[in-house]
């Protein structure tokens, strides 16, 4: 016999309604740091073993940046009853990230599987295409309204950052 307390979702106006976390907040940083410590306890001992270590990193790092896309959406529906501008934010963060796994994916296919350096690869547009969809995801999550020139003002700023930043990588 399942008791409303059960249920993960409800129906309610049409809105997809969370009525209780699948995880406390506590318990999630707990599990974040238990991921972190073991993480990089791995990676310290596989030191000495270069391709061990980027098979390890190659295969870890898609997996734990996917299951962070899950949660994002999860918070996008946990958000249903919030403003709109909020969980735009956070869709956007969502979709950014994805485009990250996607480009972590590819690198990982290009170095494991095809035994190439991906040093410029299909990855790499995945990986650019992050950042543009990040910076908008970071705007709306802004408590501030702004008007059309200020708007416009900070989407010049973030491209010149962008671009300044991809130089440098580009570059280095």
């Amino acid at each position: 016999r399942l008791y409303k307390e059960h249920y993960i979702f409800k129906i309610l106006e049409n809105k997809v309604i969370m009525d209780k976390p699948i995880i406390s907040i506590k318990n999630a940083f707990i599990l974040a740091f238990i991921t972190v410590i073991s993480f990089a306890a791995i990676s310290i001992l596989l030191k000495n073993y270069d391709y061990p270590r980027l098979v390890f990193g190659d295969i870890l790092s898609p997996i734990i940046e996917l299951v962070v896309v899950i949660i994002l959406f999860y918070v996008i529906i946990y958000l249903a009853t919030q403003e709109l501008r909020i969980r735009r934010g956070w869709l956007f963060i969502a979709v950014a990230l994805s485009f990250y796994v996607i480009g972590d994916i590819l690198w990982a296919i290009y170095e494991i599987g095809l035994h190439q350096n991906p040093s410029v690869s299909l990855s790499d547009i995945f990986y650019l295409i992050f950042y543009p969809i990040f910076a908008v995801g970071i705007y709306y999550l802004t408590k501030f309204s702004f008007n059309r020139s200020e708007k416009f003002k900070i989407f010049i700023d973030m491209g010149i950052v962008m671009i300044t930043v991809g130089l440098m990588f580009w570059t280095f």
